[in-house]
This record gives C-alpha cells, sequence and structure tokens, in this order.
C-alpha cells in the first residue's frame, strides 16, 4: 500500500487532465503483483505443467532408485528428515550427491524442476508445489529410509 501511496504522489505530479481513477489504473499496471497475489494464466500453465512431469517422475525414481536423479533425491529424503526440512547445499555435495540444475528451480522454466534453491542462504527444499507428492511417494518406499 505504501508503495501505491508513493506512486500515485509521484504520478499526480504529472498528471494532466486525468481522472484519480485513471491514476490509480496506471498504478496498478506499473506496481508488480506480490507472489501472494494469483498467478497469471501463463504462470499457472507453467507451473502445473511442472507439477504434472513430477509426478510423472518421483514414482519411477523411488521405484527405480539406481538412476542418477533418483539417487540425488533419495540422499536429500533422507538427509531432509522425509522432506520436512531444508538441507545445506555443501552437505548435499559432502554427501556425493550436488543437486543438478535441472532439478532446481532457480533454472527459470524447466519442466518438472524439485528443489527450491535458497542460495544466498545456502539451502535447498522442496518446492513448495510438489512437497507433499513427494513426501506421500517416499513413505510409500519405507526400504529407502
Amino acid at each position: 500500500m505504501a508503495n501505491k501511496n508513493f506512486l500515485k504522489s509521484f504520478f499526480s505530479a504529472f498528471r494532466t487532465k486525468k481522472s484519480d481513477k485513471q491514476t490509480v489504473t496506471l498504478i496498478e499496471k506499473v506496481i508488480p503483483k506480490s507472489s501472494e497475489q494469483k498467478l497469471q494464466h501463463g504462470e499457472k500453465q507453467n507451473v502445473q505443467q511442472a507439477i504434472e512431469c513430477v509426478k510423472k517422475k518421483v514414482p519411477v525414481w523411488f521405484s527405480q532408485p539406481s538412476q542418477k536423479n533418483a539417487k540425488t533425491l533419495i540422499q536429500y529424503m533422507k538427509l531432509s528428515n522425509g522432506g520436512t526440512s531444508p538441507v545445506f547445499e555443501n552437505d548435499m555435495i559432502e554427501s556425493g550427491f550436488p543437486i543438478p540444475r535441472s532439478m532446481r528451480q532457480a533454472t527459470q522454466g524447466a519442466d518438472g524442476f524439485i528443489f527450491d534453491y535458497k542460495k544466498k542462504k545456502g539451502y535447498i527444499k522442496l518446492w513448495k508445489h510438489i512437497r507433499p507428492f513427494i513426501i506421500e511417494e517416499w513413505n510409500k518406499h519405507p526400504e529407502l529410509h
């Protein structure tokens, strides 16, 4: 709200015969939407596609644990207490399983990423949109724990 007030006063200095309603509409177009608001249609589709991709891959990985991505996810699940807590990237590297970029959210537009990588903080956690699904699948395979 503070940003809107600032921009409204900023634009009011340059306003020429525009109503307050037009100014507010212009301001709403300029101000980026917060992450708490709904995603736009295209973003929703991208998220849904990524979720569907993960939902196809993860059950296969847990049933075929010899695959590289499966080994990485399994090691992460062990270090994170079943996906309930974040893991420091160094812990994954030291355990011999660095997380490939293709599995991180940081690679924008990648289909089926699994991890949300917080580079500044140095940790990795399961992407919020697929966390419950992966934990559910993990619990179906106690032999991997």
